[in-house]
């Protein structure tokens, strides 16, 4: 119910709040090698998704924009630095890094349409914060196993 103009405004904010992740990230080096930080910023993005699939008004929509944006600059940044930083030859890592990316630009919108088409319109969202809550434990489980996690 959101007109096109609002709509565009309010997309533009995810790609701001990514902006302004990428230009913090770039000016610290405080959350390398750190799971905290990450893990911040997916609760931030859970919290933003549950925000759009429960929230009626335009403040809510714009806040929730501006924490996928944090969610996309935080992770995305990390994905790619922690792929690149892999031992072995540099860039050992980047393909399956490019892999994974493309896994969820693919079944993101096919998992997200036939939740959409079957469970309501809001309902990506709510899964979209699952895959995220997914991804914690799984980065938790993994650094853990490697004994790779500082505070």
């Amino acid at each position: 119910g959101v007109l096109p103009s609002p709509l565009g405004r309010l997309m533009a904010l995810i790609g701001v709040a990514q902006l302004a992740a990428f230009f913090a990230i770039s000016r610290t080096e405080r959350w390398q090698f750190r799971l905290p930080p990450l893990v911040i910023a997916q609760c931030l993005g859970i919290v933003g998704l549950m925000l759009l699939a429960t929230g009626s008004s335009s403040q809510v929509f714009m806040v929730s924009m501006l924490t996928q944006g944090i969610l996309a600059g935080v992770t995305f940044t990390s994905s790619l630095f922690y792929s690149l930083c892999a031992g072995g030859p540099g860039g050992r890592r980047a393909g399956p890094h490019e892999a994974v990316l493309s896994s969820g630009y693919l079944l993101g919108p096919i998992l997200g349409g036939l939740s959409a088409e079957h469970l309501g319109p809001r309902a990506p969202y709510v899964l979209a914060a699952g895959v995220i809550l997914a991804a914690i434990a799984i980065e938790t489980w993994m650094l853990r196993r490697t004994g790779g996690i500082r505070a």
